[in-house]
């Protein structure tokens, strides 16, 4: 593991957003995320919810050596002059009972709204609550746990015998969104539920997470930022020093990018405030550390 004190002095990425590691859940792909952890960098890491699965945990506890030491590498952050913003998910939502407190550097928030280098401003939230079936009751999240934990469990001992016969691995998520038409429109009823959201606020776009599908969707605006997972695809989002976004593989290879705007001056990031005062605008110094809201509804 790299120490705090041997990262480069200037980090690789002004930004950096990864979401739905699912630390705990025996499918997450933790080797990749170490990878991944260890060759990037950058001076504002946000994490973007179901980061450490509790709800997984509790029905299983397990925490291998290789999840805590992925865990412990991203809120280390901090100790190298970084900053780490936490926004929980529905997988991780106990961690909501500590919302704008700030534990040793990592500050937690509901949501927040990111200034990039050209002046755009983005919704940054996990996504679960503009999606109607997280919103659900105990009994229907219990349904869904099991019936994604059922799902899950069948593919990894598929995977198994595919490792052993040289095989590629399957993937759930996109498997399920090539052969069913209702994952698709469920996909397609959250991505413009997230994007009414920073519509209503008068921003440029968001940068989400929660079901697993990355991309990036520069119109029609607003923008439609996902950073993926790390169960099926081990992608993260990152903003380069002129305010590029870029969506990387494990490998840092780029899968999709899009350009800074050119017709803003990367100056203007720096004072770049939401419309709406319940929303904070977060950039990697200088910016103020706590949203001044309580709330924890809707954004």
């Amino acid at each position: 593991m790299t120490e705090p004190s041997e990262w480069p002095t200037q980090a690789a990425y002004r930004a950096m957003w990864i979401s739905d590691t699912h630390l705990g859940a025996p499918e997450a792909r933790v080797e990749d995320l170490l990878h991944f952890l260890e060759h990037h960098d950058a001076d504002l890491l946000y994490l973007v919810g179901d980061i450490v699965d509790i709800e997984r945990m509790r029905r299983r506890p397990a925490w291998p050596a290789a999840h805590a030491r992925a865990a412990q590498m991203m809120l280390d952050r901090c100790a190298g002059g970084r900053r780490v913003i936490y926004i929980p998910g529905n997988h991780d939502a106990a961690v909501r009972a500590l919302l704008h407190l700030d534990l040793s550097g990592v500050e937690i928030w509901p949501w927040a709204v990111h200034a990039t280098a050209d002046g755009r401003r983005l919704l940054v939230t996990h996504g679960d609550t503009h999606d109607d079936h997280a919103a659900r009751g105990a009994a229907g999240k219990a349904v869904c746990y099991a019936v994604h934990g059922a799902v899950h469990a069948m593919v990894r001992g598929m995977n198994r015998r595919r490792d052993a016969a040289g095989q590629p691995r399957l993937a759930v998520g996109p498997w399920f969104r090539r052969r069913v038409p209702a994952v698709r429109r469920y996909v397609e009823r959250y991505e413009q539920a997230l994007a009414a959201a920073a519509a209503r606020h008068e921003l440029d776009g968001v940068v989400c997470g929660h079901i697993h599908c990355p991309v990036l969707r520069p119109s029609p605006a607003p923008a439609y930022y996902n950073c993926g997972d790390w169960i099926d695809h081990a992608t993260a989002i990152v903003e380069t020093a002129q305010g590029e976004l870029r969506l990387l593989d494990a490998e840092g290879r780029i899968l999709e990018s899009e350009p800074p705007r050119p017709s803003l001056r990367p100056s203007d990031a720096s004072h770049a405030r939401g419309t709406d005062p319940r929303l904070h605008t977060a950039s990697a110094s200088g910016e103020p550390r706590r949203s001044p809201w309580p709330g924890r509804g809707r954004t």
